[in-house]
């Protein structure tokens, strides 16, 4: 019952069981393997903050287009990005201080060839009246209309990532207008970084931490006059 109880903002407010009324035989099959792997999730150790999928899903929320974001959201776990459509890749960062300083990884500022990556940085700050993981999985469920398969996406990446933490998520809320005014978008060859000549050849997963505080943003109109999907942020 309890973890019923843990789990059940997801399942309600998303629909979880869509299988109408005259489901098939492989239709509730698949919804009851489907109810089992999201319990088995939340029992697993969490792989990212709180605060960090918050500011994913504000992304979302706040997006011209969130079926064509969550389409790109996390599509295999390996992924340095937090969407990529193979051509464009945006990473979000967040912080909780009045410092636009971010951990990067150094395959996250040096972009593929024939490939282009942007920076979303936001500040998320803690909020008695502000909007908790689960409000905003709601208002991205409400804006994906009847796409289920994308609605079911939503829900296996908040288990996956809050994992046992998950009851702890619905406790905290985070100012959502603070959140919407400070979020600043940047091109990923204007960060400050280490330069790759600079990495011994068998010196792997370099991480650090740049401050943007300083760098020039990306207008709203050099985002919006592109396609895919950097115009439906």
């Amino acid at each position: 019952m309890f973890q019923r109880a843990k789990f059940y903002w997801v399942f309600a407010s998303l629909d979880y069981f869509g299988l109408g009324n005259t489901p098939t035989h492989e239709e509730v099959r698949k919804e009851i393997t489907r109810f089992i792997e999201l319990f088995r999730l939340v029992t697993e150790p969490q792989t990212k903050t709180i605060q960090g999928l918050w500011a994913e899903l504000f992304l979302i929320t706040e997006s011209k287009d969130p079926v064509a974001l969550v389409r790109c959201w996390h599509c295999i776990p390996e992924d340095k990005f937090d969407f990529n459509n193979g051509e464009e890749r945006i990473e979000v960062k967040s912080s909780s201080s009045s410092l636009r300083i971010h951990n990067f990884s150094l395959e996250q500022l040096y972009s593929p060839t024939d490939t282009v990556t942007i920076i979303a940085s936001v500040f998320v700050k803690p909020a008695s009246t502000g909007k908790s993981i689960a409000d905003l999985a709601n208002e991205i469920a409400d804006r994906l209309s009847s796409r289920i398969e994308l609605i079911e996406k939503i829900q296996f990446q908040i288990a996956l990532t809050l994992g046992k933490a998950i009851s702890d998520s619905t406790k905290l809320t985070f100012d959502f207008q603070f959140a919407k005014d400070s979020l600043r978008f940047y091109k990923a060859e204007d960060i400050p970084k280490i330069s790759v000549n600079n990495v011994p050849s068998l010196v792997t997963d370099v991480r650090f931490k740049s401050d943007l505080t300083d760098l020039n943003s990306i207008a709203p109109n050099e985002i919006s006059g592109t396609r895919g999907l950097f115009a439906s942020v």
